[in-house]
């Protein structure tokens, strides 16, 4: 087991770890704070997986118009079509949470002078244990979402380090690090929203191939593939990627023991 940081009493620490957490505050509100922030965002998550999933925009012309009309549809429930099962998702964000910095910790004594790769390793065993356990709710929740059509770490951490070399020396930690959340998924939501169309036609359309799954798209939409349900996406990083941030890195400074308290920087 590796020995308690030692800090000076000057210095302050923009990175909390693992060991200077109490984990019975930090665990419980974690999940807490989780299961709040998709309770609030899941109705864009509901109206990106339709937007995926419709053909040449028959159903909905944009994000607006399938709020707009899921709503009257359906009733504020069918905004919530699937949410229970989705809920279940709050066991594998503690379970990512709980690898992520545990494996950040483990490997401290040989890659602390190369903090992007310990990050990236740390995210990489974390989404292992984290999609582990959220794909076959996920599967299930997106068919639910359906029923209604009659449904980053390290890149945050590279940002933070250049966000705080242009901003003044008193800027907030807790804001740069909130920022820079939604500016790594706003750049990771641009490139990756065709796999997530894809696997969102695999999981709901249950296509046998990537590739057929694929040509499918191209030959029903062409060059717009790339743009299907993405403002919804785009809206729905943002506020997800700025509001679990925050949360998270502001439980973590709550939850820090007390001997640390006077060195974490807000």
């Amino acid at each position: 087991m590796s020995e308690p940081i030692k800090l000076s009493t000057r210095s302050h620490v923009s990175t909390i770890e693992w060991d200077m957490m109490d984990k019975t505050k930090f665990l419980p509100l974690s999940m807490l704070s989780s299961f709040c922030v998709r309770c609030t965002l899941y109705p864009l998550t509901l109206i990106k997986t339709r937007l995926q999933i419709q053909k040449h925009g028959e159903m909905y012309k944009g994000l607006l118009d399938a709020a707009n009309r899921i709503y009257h549809m359906e009733g504020m429930s069918g905004l919530y079509r699937g949410f229970w099962v989705s809920s279940a998702q709050v066991l594998s964000g503690a379970a990512y949470i709980g690898a992520y910095e545990q494996t950040r910790h483990m490997t401290a004594p040989y890659l602390q002078q190369w903090p992007e790769i310990r990050s990236m390793v740390a995210g990489g065993v974390a989404s292992v244990f984290g999609q582990t356990i959220i794909v076959p709710f996920d599967v299930v929740s997106q068919h639910l979402m359906m029923l209604g059509l009659s449904t980053s770490t390290t890149d945050k951490n590279k940002i933070v380090n250049q966000l705080e070399k242009r901003c003044p020396v008193n800027t907030s930690l807790l804001f740069l690090q909130s920022i820079s959340g939604v500016l790594a998924g706003f750049t990771t939501t641009l490139i990756t929203n065709p796999m997530d169309t894809i696997r969102a036609r695999l999981q709901v359309q249950r296509t046998n191939s990537i590739v057929g799954t694929f040509n499918a798209l191209w030959k029903e939409e062409g060059m717009l593939m790339f743009s299907k349900g993405l403002s919804a996406r785009l809206v729905q990083s943002i506020c997800f990627s700025f509001t679990i941030i925050l949360g998270y890195e502001s439980i973590k400074r709550v939850s820090v023991l007390h001997e640390y308290k006077d060195h974490v920087r807000w």
